[in-house]
């Protein structure tokens, strides 16, 4: 359970701290919409950083906290909430440091890889369950 709780927490704060960075950025910046920044402005990399964060990171924390909250899990399971989570904070830093939004980078791409992977794995254990 302690895995369970520390990986929500780490995806909690990416979401949040992701959400609170862009209020800030668009407040300094006035970029209210994307259509207005381009693929490279930071601005937009942070916007699309948090909405796919916001996407991913909400059913992630579910199955990570439902696994122990009914019974025991499986001992991969850790492991699989450990890559999962690792894996959306490397999506996060491929969305941060990329030049440009229009290519993909090999932390996104590996991030996005390891989020599919981890979080089939995590859904299959709740069959198993």
């Amino acid at each position: 359970m302690v895995v369970a709780l520390i990986c929500t927490a780490i995806l909690g704060c990416l979401l949040f701290g992701l959400g609170l960075a862009i209020s800030i950025r668009r407040s300094f910046t006035k970029d209210f919409y994307i259509g207005v920044v381009g693929p490279t402005s930071f601005t937009t990399k942070l916007s699309r950083a948090h909405g796919n964060t916001a996407e991913f990171a909400p059913f992630l924390a579910l199955l990570f906290l439902a696994l122990p909250i009914l019974g025991h899990a499986p001992a991969w399971a850790a492991v699989a909430m450990v890559g999962a989570t690792f894996s959306r904070v490397l999506v996060v830093a491929g969305f941060l440091t990329s030049a440009t939004l229009e290519r993909m980078s090999v932390a996104k791409a590996a991030g996005a890889i390891g989020t599919y992977c981890f979080g089939l794995a995590l859904t299959a254990a709740l069959f198993i369950h």
